[in-house]
């Protein structure tokens, strides 16, 4: 036969030993060459093994992302290097540093890293890149104006005052709630109604098909987390097996499919409906102009959908959590609401704007427990950075946890002192000390939306409640840091009506 001379070649034993060295020599250079990347730049990392790289170093039974967060930074410094896999990262928590690459040199760094890259979310403006990340950001800016705030405003209190009412049944008793749960339950009624112009009574427990999606979403199997990060380049794969995933994914996809294809059927506008949804449509529909794709309409919808429930959720229950633990705090936040408020049910924007020491309290909550733990950037092209060559494609993480913990920028970190953010105090500190939402160009979007319900939903509750521990409260509380940060066994508390009180 032609091709004998090749099994005859196989048949001596050296072509196997040439084929093994061979197959060893690929899996060096594929493998253990690529951890000497920092070493060879004098630039320290964790212990970096082959295959997983340094994900598993300084790592303990229950110890969480963000504890892990801290530990490596106060053992490497604040600069150091990470290998996700084969792959190197640095990890930057110095200041100036992160100014740099986040502001002042925007345009070396433009762009997010992106590792859980799935249909439809590399299409939304969290992963977008350059020239199409940023013509989406100007469709969406309108929506979050001053003047849509205050459009938004009444529909935000109507789901507030549905969660007040819930809370009033369960006052004065022994009872305690996780206060968690029903925040979640608040901020997707928040979203659906606000984004979409949809009445989804996740309150009453009649959309417990969407909350379920959404928490799957959010809520990725660890398994295909870890190896998405291991092998960016099958994180398709490895998300699409985790199937509570991807079937909740694709139900949040059907369901707004489903109201945008309403809308066209209506001949709907922006005179029908005041939300984000209708103004992608509407720039979408204009021929002057050049528009979203229906597939990328349906991207920023999920986006902010996903966005803007948990992390609004978490931020309102670590808040809650923080004045039950913190009564004399929680009593002169109570008297400045009550001060502005003057006995008016109902509150309103300017009220919220005057309303200083809330914004100090949620802020000082924000640096605690901030629900984006990490920042992501991705350098465009190679640049130099404070003595640190940064190369093209190289990933950046930025600790926000650890630098809202460092005690050199925070003095007690671990205390709530919500004067850490009097107008003196912030001026006196470096504008990248705080990150809750990010900093430069690429900031959170929809931060203004945030603040607003995260304001609205705490005002209101003062005015009418005092939240109390109880024997089941948690504390110090567990945290779960996947996605974002979270209460891990949720937030127990007991409700008591001030009027009770006094």
């Amino acid at each position: 036969m032609q091709f004998s001379w090749l099994s005859e070649l196989y048949d001596h034993s050296y072509f196997r030993y040439v084929l093994i060295a061979i197959i060893i020599v690929w899996l060096y250079i594929r493998y253990i060459t690529p951890l000497q990347y920092f070493k060879r730049l004098g630039v320290v990392t964790p212990p970096a093994y082959p295959v997983v790289g340094t994900i598993l170093a300084d790592t303990k039974q229950g110890i969480s992302n963000v504890e892990l967060q801290m530990i490596q930074v106060k053992k490497y410094g604040a600069v150091f290097g990470i290998y996700l896999g084969s792959r190197p990262s640095y990890m930057i928590s110095d200041l100036e540093m992160i100014k740099q690459i986040f502001i002042k040199d925007f345009s070396k760094c433009p762009n997010r890293a992106v590792f859980l890259n799935i249909p439809q979310s590399e299409l939304g403006i969290v992963n977008l890149k350059d020239d199409r990340w940023k013509h989406v950001r100007t469709v969406l800016n309108p929506t979050f104006t001053a003047s849509k705030m205050r459009q938004m405003l009444p529909i935000m209190a109507e789901s507030v005052d549905t969660l007040l009412k819930k809370m009033e049944k369960v006052a004065d008793n022994d009872q305690s709630i996780d206060i968690a749960e029903w925040l979640k339950l608040l901020t997707m009624e928040v979203i659906a109604a606000s984004a979409f112009g949809t009445k989804c009574d996740a309150q009453s427990g009649a959309n417990d098909r969407l909350m379920e999606s959404a928490s799957a979403v959010f809520h990725p199997h660890p398994l295909a987390i870890f190896c998405s990060f291991m092998i960016p380049s099958l994180a398709r794969v490895f998300i699409g097996l985790n199937r509570s995933f991807t079937n909740g994914f694709n139900y949040l996809v059907k369901v707004i499919k489903g109201i945008i294809d309403s809308r066209r059927q209506q001949g709907a506008t922006e005179a029908n409906y005041k939300d984000l949804l209708q103004l992608m449509i509407d720039a979408s529909a204009n021929p002057d102009k050049r528009g979203l794709t229906d597939d990328e309409i349906v991207a920023q919808s999920s986006t902010f959908m996903l966005a803007g429930y948990e992390t609004t959720s978490s931020t309102i229950s670590f808040t809650a959590y923080l004045l039950a633990t913190n009564p004399d705090i929680q009593e002169k936040l109570r008297e400045e609401i009550k001060d502005i408020c003057n006995d008016e049910q109902d509150i309103t924007y300017e009220m919220i704007a005057n309303m200083h020491y809330l914004d100090n309290v949620i802020n000082e909550s924000l640096r605690l427990y901030p629900p984006g733990f990490i920042l992501l950037r991705e350098a465009k092209v190679d640049f130099q950075c404070n003595g640190y060559t940064i190369p093209k494609d190289m990933p950046i993480f930025v600790p926000v946890y650890s630098i809202h913990r460092n005690p050199e920028i925070w003095p007690e970190p671990e205390k709530f002192d919500p004067d850490r953010f009097t107008k003196e105090a912030v001026e006196a500190r470096h504008p990248c000390a705080f990150l809750p939402f990010g900093t430069g160009p690429r900031n959170c979007v929809g931060m203004r939306f945030a603040l607003m319900e995260i304001k609205l939903s705490i005002a209101k509750m003062m005015l009418r409640f005092k939240l109390v521990t109880s024997p089941d409260t948690e504390i110090p509380l567990q945290l779960r840091a996947d996605t974002t940060l979270a209460p891990k066994n949720g937030i127990r508390l007991r409700i008591q009506s001030v009027e009770k009180e006094s």
